[in-house]
């Protein structure tokens, strides 16, 4: 009887082991909407089990999926600006100008004081037509389209950026007289770079083309933005020689790391550096190695890379705005340029002042222990580097000017073999149109194939 009794007697199961078994139970179920495949997550509103997010969006759970939408657009609304009331303003200018342009010639919202209506009032004012192209505004990304694109200030120059085209011309000059290249490989340099260098601002604005279809956002159109003050340089700089005795000669390329950044992270946020500054400040030293870190740079294509990778490694990329880390590329090159040739290092001092500015800020935000503590060190160590860099600016205004031609080549190079990538799938891309094989009476090299196709 004892030996029965041992045959129904079995350990007692520890909490991992039922958490596993748990686990395993629900991997095994399927989606309860599509009923086919398996089921990953479950949603915390009703519990219901599903695949992916093709399911939560489906009609048949959108009474969970549209009220989760709704809540998260006024919770994000209610959280924009530095207070409650920048916040409501803004959320009145997206409602009402999405209100406006859905109005029939009698006009619904006439006569109607919004500025004492809160987010929920504002929300319940629109019907449901309205409410509905909202969420999808918010669903499809497109609602950033209505907040006004910010002007870079660094791309402003004397007469027209004439400066900018003079420092490319003399590099041309310089480059030619140096090289010994055949005639023809000299005439198809300088060629691309004055193609360049009459492209610049054509650029600027083409690039600018953000989340937008078809729509050009420029600098003369209706509606756009003004260009951004200059921001205040730094009232106290150091002299050099007090941080440094004897500061090495590839300060320069940390600089340009540091820039870069800098402004890939102001025009992703579009030049708002309250609303989010610790996000601000966060974004710019995992850019940044010469700010977050001791690393040194030894060329001005080693530092760009740098940020390049980190850009893409740390998921900062948007796939539908793959120019942006040029665009940053080019905004350092209009940095180390200056506003005029009488003062090639504004700009440069300018940059670091507000990006010292934006980091001493986020730094009295944070307290002073734990988590926070150990950020605001960090903050305060990237603060201390960008003084630094102001030093070795003012104590090195003709090295700026070699640097911003260096820039300048750089981004020529880059662009140009992007153009040569572009010409290169175009035609790999009409060759299996027409049903041949890539390469197929195409003078291509393999490796230009696989990296096109």
């Amino acid at each position: 009887a004892a030996s029965g009794q041992e045959e129904f007697l079995t350990p007692a199961k520890t909490r991992a082991e039922a958490a596993v078994d748990a686990s395993d139970s629900r991997s095994g179920a399927v989606c309860m909407l599509c009923e086919r495949q398996p089921s990953c997550y479950t949603c915390p509103r009703c519990n219901l089990q599903y695949c992916g997010l093709s399911c939560y969006q489906s009609p048949r759970h959108s009474v969970c999926s549209e009220e989760f939408y709704k809540e998260s657009v006024l919770q994000e609304l209610k959280d924009m600006g530095k207070t409650e009331s920048e916040g409501r303003l803004k959320m009145q200018e997206i409602l009402v100008g999405l209100r406006q342009k859905a109005e029939t010639a009698a006009g619904g919202m006439e006569g109607l004081d919004i500025d004492k209506l809160s987010e929920e009032e504002l929300w319940e004012v629109l019907n449901s037509k309205e409410k509905e192209a909202f969420m999808g505004l918010m669903k499809g990304g497109a609602l950033g389209g209505l907040i006004p694109l910010w002007k870079p200030w660094w791309e402003e120059h004397e007469d027209g950026g004439r400066a900018l085209v003079e420092v490319l011309e003399e590099e041309v000059s310089r480059r030619a007289g140096e090289n010994s290249t055949t005639m023809a490989e000299q005439d198809n340099e300088v060629k691309t770079s004055q193609e360049v260098v009459l492209n610049q601002r054509k650029s600027a604005t083409k690039l600018r083309k953000i989340k937008r279809g078809n729509k050009l956002e420029t600098g003369d159109e209706k509606g756009s933005s003004a260009v951004t003050a200059v921001p205040q340089i730094s009232a106290k700089i150091p002299k050099l020689t007090s941080l440094c005795a004897n500061s090495s000669p590839l300060v320069c390329y940390g600089l340009v790391n540091a820039l870069f950044g800098y402004t890939f992270t102001l025009c992703l946020y579009n030049n708002d550096t309250d609303s989010l500054i610790i996000e601000f400040c966060d974004m710019i030293l995992a850019l940044s190695e010469a700010l977050s870190s001791s690393r040194v740079f030894n060329s001005v294509q080693e530092a760009l890379d740098c940020g390049e990778t980190l850009i893409s490694g740390g998921g900062y990329l948007d796939k539908e705005d793959l120019l942006a880390p040029s665009r940053a590329l080019e905004a350092v090159a209009h940095i180390a340029t200056g506003r005029d040739r009488e003062d090639p290092a504004g700009y440069c001092l300018a940059a670091l002042s507000q990006l010292r500015s934006v980091l001493s800020q986020a730094r009295k935000a944070l307290s002073k222990e734990g988590e926070e503590g150990a950020k605001r060190q960090k903050y305060f160590l990237a603060s201390k580097k960008c003084e630094f860099f102001q030093a070795w600016v003012l104590d090195n205004e003709p090295r700026i000017r070699g640097l911003a031609i260096e820039m300048w080549n750089e981004h020529s190079k880059r662009e140009s073999a992007r153009s040569s990538m572009e010409r290169d799938r175009a035609v790999v891309e009409e060759s299996l149109k027409k049903g041949k094989r890539p390469g197929e009476g195409v003078p291509l090299a393999s490796g230009i194939i696989k990296r096109v196709v």
